[in-house]
């Protein structure tokens, strides 16, 4: 598999038409409505948040010495292979980041709900 089709799917044939329109945004198990600021900023500062917290802390560190270390023992891999390692190695601890870093208004936005209101913006 080479890095364009590790990045973008298998080309489709030639005659075939590519729907580009964005996919369904998938429901967060159900949720209808985002909690309350405060409530938010309470569930932060629990415990069991914390200690999720600093598991994906742990997880992106992860990611980032094996990005390392394959970055600089991976010369057996040929060029595209490598590129693409890399690039799921770094995707992830981005995404452990992400999770850690975003706002109530971040998490509102990608659960497709307006949090000021309470109601689902779709």
């Amino acid at each position: 598999m080479g890095l364009r089709e590790f990045l973008f799917g298998p080309e489709p044939p030639p005659h075939v038409a590519i729907d580009l329109s964005p996919p369904p945004r998938p429901r967060l198990a159900a949720v209808t409505f985002a909690p309350a600021r405060d409530e938010y900023a309470a569930w932060r500062d629990e415990p069991v948040t914390r200690f999720v917290f600093a598991a994906l802390r742990a997880a992106q560190t992860e990611q980032k010495h094996a990005w390392d270390a394959y970055a600089w023992d991976g010369q057996s891999a040929d060029g595209e292979e490598l590129a693409a390692n890399l690039l799921v190695l770094k995707t992830r601890a981005d995404a452990y980041a992400a999770l850690e870093e975003a706002d109530y208004d971040a998490l509102c936005e990608w659960a497709g709900l307006d949090g000021e209101r309470g109601e689902s913006a779709a």
